[in-house]
């Protein structure tokens, strides 16, 4: 028996389901059983996130997540001006500076990622 798979719609409802009870739950209304749901899937993302980042540390360094990030992004050296110099970010780049506790969280916030991925 073929396995049958949910519409678009179903599934792009589906995926609207947490943004809606987040709203909820700052309105404080949401049920017990929609908190638990919501505490259950941070449990789940942030293990999801955990074994996510464990991988990519294994597959680049600091310095090719930095470099990976910008290309993504289509930066420069120098649209980085307000997180470090542009010397310094070359140096980080060329892996003769490593990304610091002070630019990684700066970076990290540019990047919507955890800064444990360039440190």
């Amino acid at each position: 028996m073929p396995i049958q798979m949910p519409s678009r719609g179903k599934i792009l409802l589906e995926a609207s389901r947490p943004s809606r009870l987040l709203k909820r739950r700052r309105e404080n209304e949401a049920t017990a059983e929609e908190l638990e749901y919501l505490n259950l899937l941070t449990v789940l993302l942030e293990d999801y996130e955990r074994k996510r980042l464990s991988r990519q540390r294994e597959r680049f360094s600091p310095a090719e997540m930095l470099a990976c990030l910008m290309e993504e992004n289509g930066l420069k050296q120098t649209d980085l001006r307000d997180v470090a110099s542009q010397s310094n970010i070359s140096a980080m780049l060329r892996g003769k500076r490593p990304i610091g506790k002070t630019v990684a969280p700066k970076l990290a916030k540019r990047f919507q990622i955890s800064p444990e991925l360039l440190l």
